[in-house]
């Protein structure tokens, strides 16, 4: 049967064969050239509708801290500032074609430049990631879930957090030791809502919850209006029977459902994704926020010196503590400077193997904690924390260690169709 996972696979794939092509036609291999330059950038790829582009924020404390260490091999550092608009075409394969490449060939195309953080989506970071692995480019992706971004491997690629197998682990666990038995599943058309989604289903029939009812946003077919009138109408199930609601989507459809949920009476949890922390989910939300549950990889009970001392930072400049984003932003500044520093120059290659064999020595450690990354560039050791909207902030309620790790090796939506959890990595440092 042709499953909404295995459509999802096949488009990112064919972005990355896109790319891939597209490379190799153009033909722009510009590695940093150290003895050429006067100043090093760094790259940052941000999508401008997230709150106040907080990975701008805690990339701009980062290079600052950096600058003030005495820059790198004796070179001033800056950043590039590249905005993605947001995906919102009704044939988002054409949409990220359009808009990812460019970004990737003109950033590819700097010898000065020796790492690019970010793109806004798992799709286009995906479309991107060959590009800058040829170009021998660094690439951090702090947005992207999907497990393709490490399955092909590529040798300077990496990915921040957890993937959308782990996030889905977590958020189905909570709901199981809640007490929950029957909940309603809603995604969005993206590859992040369809996968994250895909995922929750297998992990909630592992545990023994009932899915009585699953459907999925759709622009010009289905809109989230429609669905919540058919939940509020249907003689199949009642509302007062669902334990929970499972919001697997991107930023704005997650807010908006939250808000017009709550807006027409349904009172029933609501069980967010990744996404949940996202600022723009809180505005478009509005007071329907309390008491929703989500997933993030921030630890805001941080004790390192890093994450203390980021954290007032960006506190005394801001007014607030830092989102997701801005800890993402500091930390990849971080990994690519002291790559660059402990291997004594800019070699894409060289950073790129410190930062797989570094968990068994000296991790490097940032805002988030220590980091640790697989040979196929999948991050390792970030921990997964459950929390709860209190109607002003967030609220951590449970922490899982113990995740799944997805590989081109342990994972193919076309053979086994289930994921398989293996064994969690140690932590980086822990003996």
């Amino acid at each position: 049967m042709w499953r909404p996972p295995l459509y999802a696979l096949a488009i990112v794939l064919g972005l990355f064969v896109w790319a891939y092509w597209d490379y190799l036609y153009h033909g722009y291999l510009r590695a940093p050239d150290p003895g050429a330059q006067t100043t090093f950038r760094i790259g940052l790829v941000y999508p401008p509708d997230r709150g106040e582009t907080d990975l701008v924020l805690g990339a701009e404390i980062a290079i600052e801290k950096a600058n003030a260490e005495g820059g790198l091999l004796g070179r001033r550092i800056e950043i590039v500032r590249v905005p993605e608009a947001p995906l919102r075409d009704l044939d988002r394969r054409i949409a990220v074609i359009d808009q990812a490449l460019p970004i990737a060939r003109q950033l590819a195309r700097d010898p000065g430049l020796i790492g690019v953080i970010g793109h806004s989506t798992s799709s286009s970071a995906v479309t991107a990631s060959p590009i800058y692995d040829r170009a021998k480019k660094l690439y951090f992706a702090p947005y992207a879930t999907n497990v393709s971004l490490v399955q092909h491997k590529l040798n300077t690629v990496f990915s921040m957090v957890p993937n959308d197998a782990a996030l889905a682990y977590v958020l189905a666990q909570y709901a199981a030791k809640q007490g929950y038995k029957r909940l309603v599943l809603l995604t969005d058309d993206t590859e992040y809502g369809q996968e994250t989604g895909w995922f929750f289903a297998v992990y909630a029939e592992q545990l023994g919850l009932q899915i009585v009812f699953r459907d999925a946003f759709r622009p010009l077919r289905k809109s989230m209006e429609d669905i919540l009138t058919f939940m509020l109408d249907n003689t199949s199930f009642s509302m007062d029977q669902v334990d929970g609601i499972v919001v697997a989507a991107e930023s704005r459809d997650t807010g908006r459902f939250v808000n017009l949920a709550r807006r027409l009476g349904i009172a029933v949890p609501i069980l967010g994704s990744g996404s949940i922390s996202d600022p723009l989910v809180q505005r478009l939300a509005g007071d329907g926020m309390r008491g929703v549950v989500g997933v993030t990889v921030v630890d805001g009970a941080s004790t390192s010196e890093q994450g203390m001392t980021f954290g007032k930072l960006f506190r005394e400049r801001h007014g607030r503590p830092p989102s997701l984003w801005g800890v993402l932003g500091y930390d990849a500044v971080l990994l690519t400077v002291e790559a660059a520093r402990r291997t004594g120059g800019v070699n894409a290659g060289e950073m790129s193997d410190l930062l797989r064999i570094m968990r068994f020595e000296k991790p490097i450690v940032g805002a988030n904690g220590a980091y640790g990354f697989s040979s196929t560039g999948e991050v390792i050791g970030q921990p997964v924390f459950v929390i709860r909207h209190n109607g002003k902030d967030f609220e951590y309620v449970d922490r899982s260690e113990s995740l799944p790790r997805i590989s081109d090796h342990e994972y193919s939506p076309t053979a086994a169709r289930v994921p398989r959890p293996v064994a969690p990595a140690k932590p980086p440092g822990a003996q």
